[in-house]
């Protein structure tokens, strides 16, 4: 990758945990970049001893939905379970877009946890909903505790990670 140092420069600042859990994903990122990465935050962490200059508030806010879950140490809550699916496949669009490809050509029954297109969510039954997530997924708007424990088992073993780990749902 080359950059002209002139141009404008972003710097965002993440949790060392965040980044250590992208890294634990480097099964979808080559090994040139995850060993950069490694690289990189360890220098970071040695020059800090671990300790940031600024410390950010650990006060716990309780989430404010019906239904509470977990992605790679990210909380989060919704009121339905169709959007707290849809909050899985947004944050996995976000770090590993081809897993949702991947994940889409699996169906555990007629229906499909996630595609592209509408109808092939519920094949041959255009009256059960769906709804599109904001990373322009489509999902299932019909979905049960039991649905979504599948849906999200399925999500982990696709992206490899472990459910109940680092995909909770309580």
């Amino acid at each position: 990758m080359n950059y002209n140092m002139s141009e404008p420069t972003v710097f965002v600042s993440l949790p060392v945990t965040f980044v250590n859990e992208l890294l634990d994903l480097d099964k979808t990122l080559s090994r040139g970049l995850a060993s950069y990465l490694q690289t990189t935050l360890d220098k970071c962490v040695d020059s800090s001893n671990g300790i940031s200059e600024h410390q950010p508030d650990k006060t716990v806010t309780r989430p404010r939905g019906k239904y509470t879950a977990v992605f790679l140490r990210v909380s989060f809550s919704e009121n339905t379970l169709p959007e707290i699916f849809a909050r899985f496949v947004d944050m996995t669009a976000e770090v590993a877009p081809e897993v949702l490809d991947e994940l889409s050509h699996i169906s555990p029954r007629k229906r499909r946890y996630v595609s592209r297109d509408p109808n092939a969510i519920h094949p041959g039954n255009s009256q059960l909903p769906t709804m599109r997530t904001n990373s322009g997924w489509w999902i299932s708007k019909n979905i049960g505790r039991r649905d979504l424990i599948r849906a999200l088992s399925a999500l982990s073993k696709v992206a490899d990670l472990a459910y109940g780990r680092d995909i909770k749902f309580q």
